[in-house]
């Protein structure tokens, strides 16, 4: 079983647009799009929950 991902709320909003962003300008296979989702959810989940600087960091 896959592990799921916990992401910010801000970050699942900014995969929705590039995903829709997609959608409505190329002409992409909809397995490509979820691929692309998953792998900026992932992406999007270290980025969080790395060790930064600042306190708070969110996408």
């Amino acid at each position: 079983m896959r592990e799921t991902t916990r992401i910010s709320e801000k970050g699942e909003q900014t995969i929705q647009v590039f995903i829709h962003a997609l959608t409505t300008h190329e002409d992409l296979n909809p397995k490509t799009l979820k691929e692309y989702g998953s792998d900026l959810k992932h992406f999007i989940g270290w980025f969080e929950l790395a060790d930064h600087q600042e306190e708070e960091v969110i996408f």
